[in-house]
């Protein structure tokens, strides 16, 4: 008999793990109070206010396009106050094709990195 609670119980530990390793994985399936407790909101205000402005904006606009805008104002505002950075800039995956194409890969002797993200 005590067998068999040993192994209910490692059954009910092994289903109790799982289903915690599962929750880790989908926290928006946790019941709220537990979600804002212990899940930790990334970019909390940045998202409220993409969601704001996709919501409201007097236009349709998507989340890539506030994405890219939103890197290319950080990158924008960084080299407004460092003065001798003059050469860092944001390029979107359409912006980067499009430089691309134009420099077909050529550079010599300027000490410049383009460097792609997949």
């Amino acid at each position: 008999m005590k067998a068999r609670g040993a192994v209910a119980f490692a059954v009910a530990l092994a289903a109790l793990f799982a289903a915690g390793l599962w929750l880790g994985g989908h926290p928006g399936n946790l019941p709220e109070p537990l979600r804002d407790a212990f899940v930790a909101e990334p970019g909390g205000l940045a998202a409220e206010a993409a969601a704001a402005i996709e919501d409201n904006y007097y236009r349709s606009v998507g989340g890539q396009e506030l994405g890219n805008s939103s890197l290319q104002g950080m990158v924008k505002e960084l080299r407004k106050r460092n003065k001798e950075d003059r050469y860092s800039e944001y390029f979107s995956k359409e912006s980067l094709e499009s430089f691309n194409q134009e420099i077909e890969g050529r550079f010599s002797g300027i000490g410049l990195s383009v460097i792609g993200a997949k």
